[in-house]
């Protein structure tokens, strides 16, 4: 998974340029438009992966090493799934 976060990295640099806070604002601008594309087709698998993309490009735009944001990833997917509660799906609107 690493290698491939780098590959994002490479990319971004490439096409994009080095980090500003303008460039961020894009990139959020970016994310947001494609939550949009996901609510006019949500089972358009490609429009998820534009965002989870999006995500990874935003992420190593903050200068953390490949290995810190996959560490990352896995430490906040447990905090969701074993540390914070959650309510009934059921009963919640």
């Amino acid at each position: 998974m690493t290698e491939f976060i780098e590959r994002i990295q490479k990319f971004q640099e490439k096409v994009f340029g080095p980090f500003t806070e303008d460039r961020t604002a894009n990139l959020i601008d970016h994310i947001r438009k494609e939550c949009d594309e996901v609510l006019s087709n949500p089972d358009c698998i490609e429009e998820w992966a534009d965002i989870i993309l999006l995500g990874f490009a935003g992420a190593t735009r903050t200068g953390a090493p490949p290995e810190l944001i996959w560490d990352t990833i896995l430490y906040k997917m447990d905090v969701n799934e074993y540390d914070r509660k959650w309510p009934d799906w059921r009963t919640v609107e």
